[in-house]
Order: structure tokens, then sequence, then C-alpha cells
């Protein structure tokens, strides 16, 4: 899920029309906000790292729920998966005492570690045959 997922505001239901705009700027500063993620740590020392795609997988929108993006349906659904598997972490810290996430300095050597950047670089897209 990234550094987190990206919080939509409920449209308003007498403006639906407007609704995709606010979509859209949420995202634009969703990935924003990744791409400085990245740069910023990434600069921290001489490793080559390849951004991952900057797009957000979760979206919460408060009454209606949570909402996975890939990109394929096995892609979000495995976005939504992991987005439950997140609430629940979150409940069962909270039910405890509170829930602290990592910063961002420390989760960003775990969504950048090695093998994950060899997996993506042997996976280039393939032509359509």
């Amino acid at each position: 899920i990234k550094t987190g997922p990206m919080a939509v505001p409920a449209p308003d239901a007498d403006k639906l029309g407007d609704y995709k705009a606010v979509v859209r700027s949420h995202v634009e500063a969703f990935v924003k906000d990744y791409t400085a993620y990245f740069e910023t740590n990434d600069a921290l020392d001489d490793v080559k790292r390849t951004m991952l795609d900057p797009m957000p997988r979760l979206t919460l929108v408060p009454g209606l729920g949570m909402f996975g993006h890939g990109r394929t349906l096995k892609d979000a659904k495995i976005a939504s998966d992991v987005g439950e598997m997140w609430i629940e972490a979150v409940r069962g810290a909270e039910a405890i005492g509170n829930f602290h996430p990592l910063s961002k300095a420390d989760l960003f050597p775990l969504e950048y570690w090695s093998l994950e950047q060899a997996k993506l670089a042997s996976n280039k897209p393939k032509p359509l045959t």
C-alpha cells in the first residue's frame, strides 16, 4: 500500500459531476508526494533504484469504504487483500495500545529492498504478439 492509502472525501450527492476533478486532484497530489518520498530517500545513498509505479493502490472514502487499484483485476484484488490485512493490524494494535506506523525513512528500505528491485529489472513488459 506504498506509504499509505490515498484518502478521498466522500462525494457530495448534489455535485457528482465535480467528483471526477476531486479524485483527479487527490491522485495528482498522491503521485507528487510519493515521487518526493522516493527522490528524498533514494538520494541518501549511492544505490541505483527504479521507482515503483507512484499511483495509489488503496483509496479510502468515508462512508463508502476501501477500494483497491492495480494494472489488472488480480493486482487490484491483491491491493484490497493487503488493505484488509492493514486494517486488521491497525485494529489489533489499537485494541492493546496505539498504532504507530513506520516512518517513511524506515519504510523506504523495506519497499525498495534489493531483491524486489532485481525482480523489477527482470520483469520488463513484453511486446504484444
